[in-house]
């Protein structure tokens, strides 16, 4: 039997039958599917779900049942609200805050169910019973404050409007024993957060405790009212009273009438006969307050009583010609004239206007002030004629508390033409499209233009009206433009000229008249240049480390964008010298760019430089403008103070230094009974100052020094008190404190030095380590390859020769010693022969304790030898002085003694030569150095530890191919005309030089590899060994058969 279960549902069963009578292997089976039906089961969001009031959510039903459910329900409270799976709540209230239930059914006789909890967030909402209450003085009040809020307030409390010092936590407000003071409205707060923002509500209560109202209080406390205004007065009391009291308003003089009940008193229209003092007085049942007063004046704004006419015209000398205008007001006016904007102050303008203002007071003390504006003065012609510069606009104008009022005039003085602006020069180059020329005039009435070239009329028909005139060559017309910095009536005439070719160039004239005159301007048109030099160079502004310099723009070239220079320096004094503009008489240059004015900085403070000025455009540059002498001023900051100011009393000799190089005065002081006294004046000369003081008493207590400008003693620095004491000797400059420049230039000399000596330390470290490494290397050579000294008799050294065999040569490239032996072996006869040859070939090297012998005497001991210990022959190719080092051959060497000592192969095998030996002993090497072969230091191949030959065997003839297989291998190799050309050489005998024919190119090497193969290959094959000349020892040059080559580097220390 199954109980199923929900994951049961689809899973299949299987029932398999058997018995006896049926096959082992049959078997009946049946399969069954099994279907689970479940009821609903119900999900919801998660609960409790928070929103916050006002905004949307969705509320989620997940439902899981078998057959599936058909119908899905929200309930709230009972309440059907939707049925689909999810429902959004929008704009979520308070209301929607509670339980939600979702349901489903699928007929299976159980309903599933999920609850979830919608929490509404919300900031606090605070409700207070009753907003105002009644209470009498000394009783006692509690009043509780209602707060809801989700989540719960983190804190409530009560505050009194106007009293910051009031405060009350918690949500119930007590007051004990209330008074008067306790009156007023107050405030219960609750805060929460909501989303780590803090959110807060209130509500008010008003107290209104019983009492008489207080002293009264009117505002503005100095009320001022316009003439024919209105005008507000406030009146309150302190405290207010309750039940809300009454005012009474009154005026002085006037008691018996009330102006007023209110709080506010309002004069709709005031006038003069308004002015007055105004009291107030509050009053309630429970009794009347204090009275309150206040000053109300009634002022007049300015008013015309004659203005000026809107347009005047004058004729240009016209003489005693005036101005008036007159106002009234309360309080006085002031007057103020202005033309064209700007002020006409008294006085100021003496030489051109005179001012003159009556004033007078009348009734309500209103003021009538009348103001005339006289053209006269000294700079007048004739002190009182107009001039073309008294055209304008102007103004005089009234102002007193209340307002300000104007009245304008526009003077037009009828003149004859006059320039503005005017440009005597115009560049334009040759193919140019068109270039203008201009005539800017100022006249009234309107002029007429007529431009004409080399005096000879341009007839365009634009010289009058402002017609333009076209053809082909000219364009011409006149345009009325207004100018800021001259005013009205200004005129331009203008001149194209088109396709401007070399003809057009000259003087052309623009020639202007009208009813009053006329007047001419010359204009020359030139090609494009360098510019002119400027002038009229001035400072506008100096400081005490720059100054600012303004010049007159002369004629550009023909190129707007004309580069300025300033070229200054240092005026050399015997007070001063320059610092900020170097040295004296040095030139320093300014790039000022198109800058005019152009600011010049890192000046010295008080003094005196010359200034120039260069323009310069594409074309070059112009001449320099006109010098100008000119003076940075004084810093007072900077001025210093005196330093190791101190004072001898036995000498009366005050000491101190001065790092500055201003001219300055020394003001000593001295102090007798607690007041300073000037005692000296010393005029500061050096940076060190020693000077005798000229004291009126000789007990002073202290002596002190400020230093001050010599040219305005009242500039000084702090005063520094002296250290009184026994002086040492005067200080030298070098332990005295430098200026600034001189510590900087010590300072960048000492890191100089420094970094000179640390790179040197380097060096010489490093050379003094690589010599030390190198020195080690010798060493282990030495230790390596040395051989022990000895000092013994001529039986010892046969002894060691018979125990000894020398090694063979050294070949350059692959070697083969067991080869070299046999080849020693077999033609043994031969070696024999040639041994004599080798007498200063081997005789260089007595390291192997051989017994140095002439040729004729083989077999004597050298009397006269001494046994040699050499690290290496300086020719030698070998490591190693027989000394068994790595690069050695004695090793092998030794190893092939015994076959040479033993008869098969061996010396007696051997015949032919004209030396041979009679046993198995090796013969009498008895070597002995001659200086006359090969310069005394043996061959640059060969060994010297083998015989010398009775000849010079390398000179046969007849031996120079081939030796044969009884010969010495050993001896001294022909090679045709090559030894003799190297002999020649003046390298042969040099020690330590390098190998030139080492450094083959790689085909070489590669042809000597080959070369090197094939050599062995036939020394391998018996029984006759044929050396050439080139397979032996070096040559001296780069062969294609030579062998590689190795390089035994000496140094000699």
């Amino acid at each position: 039997m199954v109980r199923p279960q929900k994951e049961d549902d689809g899973s299949e069963y299987r029932c398999v039958a058997w018995n006896r009578a049926m096959d082992i292997n049959d078997k009946k089976e049946a399969n069954v599917a099994l279907t689970v039906n479940y009821a609903p089961r119900v999900r919801v969001s998660p609960s409790p779900l928070n929103v916050e009031r006002g905004g949307s959510v969705q509320i989620q039903c997940q439902v899981d049942a078998k057959p599936a459910v058909y119908s899905v329900r929200w309930t709230r409270s009972g309440r059907f609200i939707a049925t689909s799976f999810n429902h959004t709540l929008r704009s979520v209230s308070l209301d929607d805050d509670g339980l939600y239930v979702c349901s489903a059914d699928n007929g299976l006789g159980q309903v599933g169910e999920a609850e979830l909890q919608l929490d509404v967030l919300h900031p606090p909402v605070v409700t207070i019973g009753e907003a105002r209450k009644e209470v009498d003085i000394g009783a006692s009040v509690v009043v509780p404050c209602n707060v809801s809020a989700k989540p719960a307030p983190t804190s409530v409390e009560w505050i009194k409007e106007g009293d910051a010092q009031f405060r009350s936590n918690g949500p119930v407000l007590r007051l004990n024993r209330v008074s008067a003071n306790d009156n007023g409205r107050y405030l219960c707060r609750a805060t929460n957060t909501i989303a780590s923002t803090e959110r807060s509500g209130n509500a008010t209560f008003q107290l209104l405790v019983k009492h008489e109202p207080g002293t009264a209080r009117i505002s503005p406390e100095e009320p001022i009212a316009v003439d024919e205004a209105s005008i507000t007065l406030t009146c309150v009391a302190d405290p207010p009273g309750w039940p809300v009291p009454q005012y009474r308003w009154w005026k002085a003089g006037a008691e018996g009438t009330i102006l007023g009940t209110s709080s506010e008193l309002t004069i709709h229209v005031a006038r003069q006969n308004s002015e007055g003092t105004y009291y107030c007085q509050p009053n309630n049942d429970l009794g009347t307050g204090g009275s309150s007063y206040v000053n109300l004046r009634v002022f007049q704004p300015p008013r015309f009583i004659g203005q000026l006419p809107p347009v005047l015209q004058k004729k240009a000398q016209d003489a005693d010609f005036n101005m008036t205008c007159s106002a009234q007001g309360k309080p006085k006016p002031s007057i103020t004239w202005l033309k064209d904007g700007v002020e006409i102050l008294p006085g100021s303008s003496s030489g051109a206007y005179e001012l003159v203002t009556d004033e007078s007071e009348g009734r309500n003390a209103i003021f009538t002030v009348r103001s005339t504006l006289r053209f006269h003065g000294s700079e007048r012609p004739a002190l009182s004629q107009l001039t073309a510069d008294d055209r304008g606009v102007y103004t005089c104008a009234f102002e007193n508390q209340i307002r300000r009022i104007e009245s304008t005039l526009t003077l037009k003085i009828e003149h004859a033409p006059i320039l503005l602006d005017h440009r005597p020069k115009v560049a334009s180059n040759v193919g140019s499209s068109s270039v203008q020329l201009l005539c800017q005039v100022q006249a009234y009435p309107r002029p007429n233009f007529e431009w004409s070239l080399r005096d000879v009329p341009i007839i365009g028909g634009g010289g009058g009206g402002g017609a333009t005139a076209s053809d082909s060559k000219y364009e011409m017309n006149v345009t009325s433009i207004t100018n800021a910095a001259n005013g009205h009536d200004i005129y331009q005439g203008m001149l194209r000229i088109n396709d401007v070719k070399e003809s057009d160039y000259g003087d052309y004239t623009c020639k202007m008249w009208n009813a009053e005159g006329e007047n001419a301007a010359a204009v020359r048109l030139q090609a494009t240049s360098a510019p002119e030099k400027p002038t009229n160079l001035r400072v506008v502004q100096s400081g005490y480390d720059s100054l600012t310099l303004e010049w007159d723009e002369a004629f550009n070239g023909g190129f707007e964008n004309t580069i300025y220079t300033v070229l200054y320096r240092a005026v050399s004094s015997s007070s001063a010298a320059s610092v900020g503009g170097g040295e004296a008489g040095q030139q320093q240059e300014d790039d000022c760019q198109y800058a005019n004015p152009c600011v010049i900085r890192g000046l010295e403070q008080l003094q005196s430089y010359t200034f120039q000025v260069r323009a310069e455009n594409t074309k070059g540059k112009s001449p320099v403008s006109s010098a100008l002498t000119a003076s940075t001023v004084v810093d007072l900051s900077r001025i210093p103070e005196p330093k190791q100011v101190a004072y001898e009393p036995k000498t009366k000799t005050i000491s101190f230094n001065v790092d500055s190089q201003l001219p300055l005065m020394a003001m000593v002081e001295s102090r007798v009974d607690g007041d300073w006294a000037l005692s000296q004046k010393i005029s500061v000369r050096s940076p060190v100052s020693r000077e005798v003081v000229d004291l009126v008493k000789d007990d002073v207590d202290d002596i002190r020094i400020k230093l001050c400008l010599e040219m305005n003693t009242t500039l000084c620095s702090e005063a520094v008190v002296a250290v009184t004491g026994d002086l040492v000797q005067e200080p030298t400059k070098a332990l005295t404190e430098l200026p600034a420049k001189y510590m900087v230039a010590i300072i960048v000399a000492c890191v100089v030095g420094s970094l000179v000596f640390v790179l040197f330390a380097i060096f010489y470290c490093y050379r003094r380590r690589r010599a030390q490494k190198l020195k080690k290397l010798l060493e282990m050579e030495k230790a390596h390859s040395a051989r022990p000294t000895i000092g013994q008799q001529q039986q010892q050294q046969q002894q060691q020769q018979q125990q000894q065999q020398p090694p063979p040569p050294y070949y350059a490239g692959l070697e083969n010693k067991g080869r070299d032996q046999s080849l020693m072996n077999t033609s043994h006869g031969s070696m024999l022969d040639d041994a004599a040859s080798k007498n200063a070939l081997y005789a260089t090297q007595n390291g192997y304790g051989y017994a140095v012998a002439s040729a004729q005497n083989n077999g004597h001991a050298n009397g006269g030898g001494d046994w040699v210990n050499m690290a290496y022959t300086e020719h030698s190719y070998s490591n190693s002085n027989n000394g068994g080092s790595v690069n050695s051959q004695d090793s092998l060497w030794q190893l092939k003694l015994a076959s040479q000592n033993g008869g098969v192969g061996g010396v007696n095998g051997g015949g032919g030569g004209d030396h041979q030996l009679g046993n198995g002993t090796l013969p009498d090497r008895s070597y002995h150095y001659d200086p006359m072969t090969h310069g005394g230091y043996g061959g640059f191949e060969d060994y010297s530890h083998y015989p010398p030959s009775n000849g010079d065997d390398y000179m046969q003839r007849n031996n120079y191919g081939v030796v044969t297989a009884n010969g010495d291998p050993y001896a001294a190799v022909h090679k045709n005309g090559k030894r003799m050309e190297h002999l020649e050489s003046t390298y042969h005998n040099v020690s330590g030089l390098p190998d030139p024919y080492m450094e083959a190119e790689p085909e070489e090497m590669k042809q000597h590899q080959q070369q090197q193969q094939q050599q062995q290959q036939q020394q391998m094959a018996p029984p006759q060994h044929h050396l050439s000349f080139d397979e032996s020892l070096e040559s001296g040059y780069s062969t294609p058969n030579s062998r590689n080559r190795r390089v035994i580097r000496e140094i000699i220390v």
